[in-house]
């Protein structure tokens, strides 16, 4: 017989399992039951049949509670979820909570639960729309309206929630579909998340978090304010470091104001194989403050929107960005490789990205590679500003040593630089532009800029500017405030 542990495993590493299968599989150890057998007579909520149900699941070593077929269960309360339990459906059911600002499911400090294959709703999303009209006695919006999700999983330490699994769940109707906060080993995996106004699914201050092949699609915000379709924050100063954080094969849409995906101060950030369709910004992994250490942006797309919800009012805007300010200590090792962007520098409203402003947005990087990747309708949004904001396709701020940027190409309007990098705090040292090309219909006049620093070890070889300007060059440098030594002359 199948373990309840193995069970769990299996879940974990295996991600093509089939559906029925799977659920099958994790029928447990011989405590699984119908959440039928716990229904009384006259209950219009399920509230109460969850509660006895989940209150025999707490009594046992392990339990499975399968939901019935076909039905929507009504929610008048917050329904509190035990450790060790598996809630499976088939998913024809859904779980639909009928008081707006509540949650549906919440767990604390748990361990091994395990949900799949149902739906969970919200109460009509509009009466979160204006969360500052929701205020308390003090005069301050509640927690709830702001950080709390539909499904709700936070530890009062990290780790004291882990292994936390979601697969074929249908979250849709909040203003946050899925919270997880400070869990160690959490796997969200072929998911729907729709009709959010904040966040689809967050997961701060958690380690060895895996979301892969998800939809998040129809972000509901159409007004100038960030939203994300997954967001990730670390928070080590109060001990909630983030590790680990992969987000793989996964297909956002619509989120026209903000971020597909954000994550904050977190080491090991691998974020490949995804498709981002209709959103201002694609990948951000930045710091305002704390440290991050290895990160991997490969194989994604980025087709950027072309409505601005801000209205024209100066709000960031890139396809990635990998990003530390000035305050947090230099990023240690980013490669970003074949990734493709469209449409960048196309809204009206720009403004940096931190402190770099670009489709590629790098800011205070050592040890990075940026290869092989391409952009494709890139436009010229920026000069038509009053106060144009420097937009290139490659931005690098204050750049550390050991950098790499090769192979990649774009075409469009841009007409400023390809690539740029400028003002370095320190020097710069071993810094190889090689192999990249760039086409543009507008007079850009160089393909490399560098401004601002002292950039030495630099190697420049088979770059292509192809433009209307007059004489369009490989490089060009601000010798005013600009010391740069090349590895070896450019021809």
């Amino acid at each position: 017989m199948l373990t309840r542990r193995a069970a769990f495993n299996s879940a974990l590493i295996c991600a093509a399992v089939p559906f029925a299968e799977a659920c099958s599989a994790a029928a447990g150890d011989g405590n699984d039951r119908s959440l039928e057998e716990f229904e009384r007579p006259s209950e219009t909520y399920a509230t109460a049949t969850l509660r006895r149900a989940f209150d025999w699941a707490a009594r046992q070593k392990s339990a499975t509670i399968r939901l019935p077929i076909r039905r929507t269960l009504l929610l008048d309360e917050e329904i509190q979820l035990p450790s060790r339990l598996s809630l499976i459906g088939d998913g024809s059911s859904t779980l639909r909570q009928v008081k707006p600002g509540l949650r549906a499911l919440v767990a604390d400090d748990v361990e091994d639960l395990f949900l799949e294959g149902f739906g969970v709703r919200g109460a009509d999303i509009a009466a979160l729309f204006e969360p500052e009209r929701r205020l308390d006695k003090s005069g301050e919006a509640p927690r709830l309206v702001t950080d709390a999700g539909l499904v709700h999983v936070r530890s009062t330490r990290q780790g004291a929630s882990r292994q936390i699994v979601f697969k074929h769940v249908d979250f849709g109707n909040a203003f946050n579909l899925l919270a997880v906060r400070g869990a160690i080993d959490v796997l969200i995996e072929s998911c729907r998340f729709s009709d959010w106004l904040l966040c689809g699914a967050l997961a701060p201050g958690c380690s060895q978090v895996r979301a892969t092949g998800n939809l998040f699609q129809g972000c509901v915000q159409r007004r100038g304010y960030t939203a994300y379709a997954f967001s990730a924050t670390g928070d080590a100063a109060r001990g909630f470091p983030q590790h680990d954080l992969q987000f793989i094969r996964n297909i956002v849409r619509d989120v026209p104001s903000w971020d597909g995906f954000m994550t904050h101060e977190a080491d090991g950030v691998t974020v490949e194989d995804n498709q981002f369709i209709n959103v201002r910004n694609g990948i951000d992994v930045s710091s305002p403050r704390g440290a991050i250490n290895g990160v991997s942006v490969r194989r994604n797309k980025i087709i950027h929107a072309a409505s601005d919800p801000w209205g024209g009012s100066a709000a960031s805007h890139f396809s990635i960005a990998v990003a530390a300010d000035p305050s947090a200590p230099m990023i240690q090792t980013a490669v970003i490789e074949d990734n493709i962007s469209i449409g960048a520098n196309s809204v009206s409203g720009l403004t940096s990205g931190g402190f770099a402003i670009g489709a590629l947005s790098l800011s205070r990087v050592q040890d990075l590679t940026v290869a092989r990747n391409q952009f494709l309708r890139i436009g010229d949004m920026d000069s038509r500003l009053k106060s144009p904001k420097g937009y290139s396709a490659i931005s690098l701020f204050d750049p550390g040593s050991r950098v790499t940027i090769e192979g990649n190409e774009g075409s469009g309007s841009l007409d400023r630089y390809f690539i740029e990098v400028h003002h370095a705090r320190k020097r710069a040292e071993t810094i190889s532009i090689t192999g990249n090309k760039f086409r543009s219909s507008r007079p850009m006049p160089s393909l490399v800029h560098f401004v601002s620093g002292d950039f030495q070890g630099v190697t420049l070889r088979g770059n292509t500017l192809t433009s209307s300007a007059a004489a369009p060059r490989e490089y060009e440098i601000e010798r005013s405030n600009t010391q740069i030594g090349f590895k070896i002359e450019p021809i």
